[in-house]
């Protein structure tokens, strides 16, 4: 499947497909960590959610400074992401971040996923 393909599948696709093209970018990271990089700053949430968990599960220390960058994401799901990213990553490292992003998050299925996956 073309490269550009996948990518579409992040932001169209079923729920199913989307897992399924996640893991295939995984498993063929060199192939096209680009493509998951640039995909950080796509218009569309669900592709920047998704190449944010993607690069999480592949080294979450490398990296730590593209989830500091989404922190502040206008969607909630990606805020959490970039948070409990940092979280994975280095916790005492990204400590003030995360507190930050805390303390300003607003919406309440991002304040309940992450008071149950966070603890510093």
């Amino acid at each position: 499947m073309k490269k550009k393909d996948l990518i579409e599948i992040l932001e169209t696709g079923t729920w199913s497909e989307k897992i399924k093209t996640a893991s295939e970018l995984l498993d063929k990271f060199d192939t096209y960590s680009s493509e998951i990089i640039i995909g950080l700053t796509d218009d569309d949430a669900d592709v920047r959610y998704w190449c944010l968990k993607i690069l999480t599960e592949k080294n979450q220390e490398k990296f730590g400074s593209f989830a500091e960058t989404l922190v502040e994401d206008e969607n909630w799901f990606v805020r959490c992401q970039a948070i409990y990213s940092l979280f994975l990553c280095d916790k005492n490292k990204y400590s003030k971040v995360i507190e930050k992003a805390l303390s300003n998050e607003k919406d309440e299925e991002a304040k309940d996923f992450l008071e149950k996956n966070i603890v510093l």
